[in-house]
Formats: C-alpha cells, structure tokens, sequence
C-alpha cells in the first residue's frame, strides 16, 4: 500500500510529520507499520530532530511493529585451518532478521540534536553508526567474525608465522634521524642569525637621495630588460645584466674590487673563521709528512704502483658515518683531492663560485664529541672556507712530492698557489696566517682557463682554456709565461700528466678527442703523439697512478675507456685504428644540474671511481670493468658526481651539487 512522507519543507520548520496529508480512511499506526524498517528509523530521528515536536507515541509503535528483513553485506572469505573459506552453519548474513538493536539506536537520546546544521548535520543525525551507543551486545554477525579472526590467528600461530614476523621486526634496524648540518651552515640559518634592527631598505625610504647614472630614474625600460636612463641630459641604454651591475655605486665599486683581486696576491683569510684558526690550518698544512710520494718514474719498473697504496679489497668494504658528513662549500663542488700524506686527512674541496674549502676530517670526528660534550668550536666541525678566486675553480692540484704546495685555477683567468714550504712560522702559533697567501703565478684577461696540471715537483704547471688553447708556466721564473698553443678545436675539459714517465701530457676536449703530447717537443706546430678519437664530448683522461702507462677516459657516450701504452702506440699511426683495451658501460648523462662525471683510479690503479645517477659512488674492477661495491647510504642524499682517493690511506670521497662531501673509511 503506497504511504506518504512529511514535505521536506514542513521538517526544515520543525513541524511533526503525522501533520503531513494521508489517505482518508488509514491511521496513522497502520501507515507507520507499513513502512520498511530502515525507513522507520528515519522518521523516527526526523522526529527526535524536533526539539518542539517529538512523537513518543509513534515511536512505541515502530517497536512493536515487526521488523522487516534488513540485507547485510556478507562476511569477507577468511582463511580458516583447512585452507577453505569459513562460513558459519546457521542462513546466511543476508537471511537473518535485522538485530533489535538496531530499533534501539533509533530511539530518542537524553539530548538530541538541534534540528540545525545543514545538510551535513542532517546526514550526521541520520546516520546511527557515527555515534554508536555506550554499551552495544555485539551482533551474531560481529561474533561470527571475532570467531574467524580467532580460528585464523591460531592457524598462523600453529605455523609459527607470528614468532618469524616479530622476529624479523626486531633484527629490521632503527631508522636513522635526519643527519644534524656539518661543516658551513645554510644561509637560511645565517640570514635567521641577522639581527632584525637594520633590515633592508631602500634609499628613498631611508629619505637618502640615490647616486650614480640612475639617480634620475629610469626613463623607459624595454622588453628584453634593458633599460634607459637619463645622464647629464643624454639617453643612456643599459642592457639588463649591465644595469644589474651598475645599479648602485655600492655594486659598481664591488666589481672593481674583483677587478683588481685577480691581479695581486690574495691572503690567506678564511671566511668562516677566526685568525688563530687559520694560524693552525696553516701549521697542519705544513707540518712535515712520511716523505714525499714518488711514482716508479723507471721504465722497467711502470707496473710497480706505489708502496703504500692500499689495494683493492681494502677499500672494498668501507663504511660512512654520520659525522664524516660535511657542507665543505657554498655552491656545487667541481674539484676534490686529498693531501698525499699519510700522517692526517686533510680534503681540499673547490665550487663553482671560486671558494677552496680545507677539511681536517679527523678534527671533525673530535669536533663530533665536542659536541656531544657542549664545548664550542670555532671553526664548524674542522671545514675551513676560503675564496682564492672570483668564478668557477677549473683546478685543484697537490704537488706529490711537497705535500703543502696547493694549485688551483679558474675561468677569471687567474692560476695561483699556496706554498707554505717558504712561509715564516710563528714560535708560538705555527704560520703566520699573514703572511701565508695565494701567490699569482698567471692571469689572462684572454683566456678562460678550463683545465690545469702541475708536475710531481710542483714547478711547472700546464693549463687549458674553454677554446683549445694551452699554455705552460714555470712557477721558479719569474717572467712572462710563453704564448698558448692552440691544439684543439674547442673547450680542452682535462689535462693529465703520466707519472710513469713524466714527459706524455693527455688532454681531452669537448671536440671528441683524447690527443697524448711530449711536453719536449710542445711548440709552434707541434703534433700530438696519438690521438684517439670518441663519439661525443670527453670529459677526462687520467694516467694510471702506478705509471703502467695506461690511460682511463671518460666520456658522454656512457663509456669508460682503458687504453693501453701498446695500443695507444698503435693508435698514433695513420693505418691502424685504435681500440681500447677495456670498455665500461656507464650512464654519463648526468643533465643540466650535475657536472659531468670523471672516473678515477684508485691509489693502486687496481680500480675505478665513479659517481652514479643512483645517489651512489660505484667501485669497479680495472681488470674486468665488474662492479665491486655501489657506496650508498641514507647520509648521502644527492649524487657524487666528483671524487677522489686516498693515495695512502684506504679512504674515499665524494662530493655533491649541494657541496656536501661524504667520507667513506
């Protein structure tokens, strides 16, 4: 029999339901009986939704009515003991007769709820199971399931799968915190530290009347960015970078500065701490070491690598720690190596920016407990910072046989170097931290120097420029150095000097070529002694350390290339083409953001470093080219694409794009 509702409007107003038009002829209680249970319940709280009107009579009535079937969703398939689905033997869920209790949940409470609130709270009301009764019997539905869930932990209990699962979840290691900041801190944190009494402003605020060629302002600005100012009633166009410069006088007198840094000797002044802790760097940096370390320059002896050197499986099972973790420099680094010696851990780092870092690794694991004890350390965990340059540091090279020489260049056109073996020591501190400086040995407004090498004695040092020129100057002269050779067609990307002989000179250049040189014979028309041709740009050559003659290259058709002294004979001739003794698949697209990468040798040349697009450092075997270890941890959160190795000591670097060096011992 068809029934009929409250208008939506008259429950909104409050008004009680049975005031609602019914067939003539039918009571109220029969129509009520005749509804179906679920809606029932939702009469009943529209009903109970009135604080004005309530209908306790009506109410009754739907208690004593019979319940209709109500259709339950069946249980989920449970695992029981025999491996079937369990079911109980009584109907189905579908079968039974909704529970009274449901009934129950439908009556009144001691506070209902305003009939208020929109449609959400209508839905809220309408829906018993948001706000479940204090104390509910459970359902034979509920029980049947408890009853699964039990019958199904006993089975796994009799399998001894809960004793594993534990177990396995105790021996699974702690995560590890976020590693705390080493070494330079943020500039977040830095410009945080800034007192808030002088904030930024400008000079119109500051009731300051602006100097320099736009004090008059700008009279129309294009849409490339330049612009156009006024000056002593002329029209001046800047282009955008040009008017970023010369913005300000400030801006202006700070490029002269530069200017004029790249001419003279820079001190040696660390940015980030005070002049006793650079006094002591300085003594470290000269402190006398085991002797110098000499290549086997003999012929008949190339394939004897150093006496020292550790071999391969000592560094094949190297770990990092938390506190061999360091921010070294402001922008990515580009250049890493280790001080050959064996009496401290030291790591020069350069970047992007021409800042050099020094890092005392081994003060930084006492800086650590230091810290963990309260005592404060002026230099941050032993990184020293510096700024010997003013663009991106193309060099970095430590003299094998006097340890505390130190070369570097960059594209401002500028080699120097910080040789301590004639500074002036101090009784009382070490190295006066002035007079100790970064001496001038070439600058050239002309070339942009990309590449540099400095022989073992650290006398004379060959550079390369960003358009295939090359040059050498000798520290021990004091004269003009001779005019560059162009010996290839574009940028030279490497320079590596064989420590077998001393005399073969490698250089790669973006044109795809690998040429060998005698430095004997480099002049006017020279010719390369071999040259080897690659696919695509080559971003490294690097001679095995041991002298054996053979040469490492790196190149961005994702190869690693080992060429042989034969074979690199072979390649010098006219009929014979050259092929590599050993060729290593590699992704070297490392993209936009990440400087190339350039494989190295180890300290015994029996292996290969190599950063890896996995945020990894891959060990290989020189031999084979096979994978002996991938350094990853969760310390090390961006990709090494520069590395470096110990000559004496088993011990590896990496180093990022966020100047972080990660140590590996």
């Amino acid at each position: 029999m068809p029934t009929t509702r409250a208008k939506p409007a008259e429950r909104k107003r409050g008004r009680p339901a049975s005031n609602a038009p019914k067939p003539s002829g039918e009571p109220a209680e029969a129509a009520e009986a005749a509804m179906p249970a679920k809606r029932r319940m939702g009469v009943a709280v529209a009903r109970r939704a009135s604080p004005r009107h309530t209908q306790p009579a009506l109410v009754a009535s739907a208690q004593q009515a019979p319940a209709a079937p109500v259709q339950l969703a069946p249980a989920a398939p449970v695992l029981s003991s025999e491996g079937v689905q369990a079911h109980s033997d009584a109907s189905t869920p579908g079968e039974r007769q909704a529970p009274e209790d449901l009934l129950l949940m439908a009556e009144a409470p001691e506070n209902p709820l305003p009939a208020a609130g929109g449609r959400k709270a209508a839905a809220a009301r309408k829906d018993p199971a948001k706000e479940p009764p204090a104390e509910v019997e459970l359902s034979e539905y509920e029980r049947e399931r408890q009853a699964n869930l039990a019958r199904n932990r006993a089975y796994l209990q009799s399998l001894g799968l809960l004793e594993s699962a534990r177990a396995l979840r105790d021996e699974m290691p702690a995560r590890t915190a976020p590693s705390k900041a080493r070494g330079l801190q943020p500039a977040r944190k830095q410009r945080e530290a800034q007192t808030a009494s002088d904030p930024r402003r400008s000079l119109r605020s500051k009731g300051m009347t602006p100097e320099g060629d736009f004090a008059g302002g700008v009279h129309a600005e294009g849409a490339d960015g330049s612009v156009v100012v006024m000056v002593a009633g002329e029209a001046v166009r800047y282009s955008a970078a040009a008017a970023l410069r010369l913005g300000t006088d400030a801006a202006a007198e700070e490029s002269v500065a530069k200017r004029s840094r790249l001419s003279v000797n820079i001190s040696f002044r660390s940015l980030n701490a005070s002049e006793s802790i650079d006094a002591a760097y300085l003594q470290l940096l000269r402190a006398p070491s085991d002797g110098p370390l000499k290549a086997s320059v003999k012929s008949s002896e190339r394939a004897v690598p150093f006496e020292s050197a550790p071999m391969l499986g000592k560094i094949s099972n190297l770990s990092l720690r938390e506190a061999r973790v360091a921010k070294l420099t402001k922008r990515d680094i580009v250049h890493l190596a280790f001080q050959p010696r064996s009496d401290c851990l030291l790591l020069a780092a350069a970047d992007k920016a021409g800042h050099v870092a020094l890092w005392d690794v081994r003060r930084a694991d006492e800086t650590s407990a230091e810290k963990e004890e309260g005592e404060k350390d002026d230099a941050p965990d032993g990184v020293l910072l510096l700024q010997p340059h003013e663009q991106y540091v193309s060099g970095l090279k430590w003299s094998l046989d006097r340890p505390s020489r130190l070369f570097t260049a960059s594209y401002d056109g500028t080699v120097r170097v910080l040789d301590l073996s004639r500074a002036p020591a101090s009784s009382s501190i070490g190295v006066a931290s002035s007079s100790a400086s970064w001496s001038l040995v070439l600058h050239s407004d002309e070339n942009d120097i990309s590449a540099l090498e400095v022989d073992a004695a650290g006398n004379v040092a060959w550079w390369a420029d960003n358009k295939g020129a090359m040059g050498m100057v000798d520290v021990r002269q004091k004269t003009s150095p001779s005019p560059p050779l162009y010996l290839h067609d574009r940028k030279i990307n490497f320079l590596s000097l064989d420590p077998g002989d001393g005399i073969r000179l490698a250089s790669c250049s973006t044109d795809a070529t690998v040429c060998v040189w005698d430095i004997r014979a480099l002049g006017k028309n020279c010719k390369s002694e071999h040259t080897i041709g690659h696919t695509k740009s080559c971003q490294s050559a690097v001679w095995a350390p041991s002298g054996s003659g053979e040469l490492l290259t790196t190149c961005y058709d994702d190869t690693l290339r080992i060429w042989s002294a034969l074979e690199l004979k072979l390649a010098g001739g006219a009929k014979v083409k050259a092929s590599p003794k050993l060729s290593i698949r590699h992704n070297c697209n490392t993209g936009r953001w990440i400087v190339p990468f350039r494989a190295i040798w180890t300290a015994a040349a029996d292996g290969i470093v190599v950063g890896s697009m996995h945020r990894q450092m891959h060990l290989l075997e020189a031999s084979s080219g096979g994978l002996v270890k991938a350094y990853g941890s969760e310390l090390m959160t961006a990709i090494p694409a520069r590395n470096a190795a110990h000559p004496t000591l088993p011990v590896l670097a990496g180093g990022t794009a966020s100047g972080r060096v990660h140590i590996y011992s």
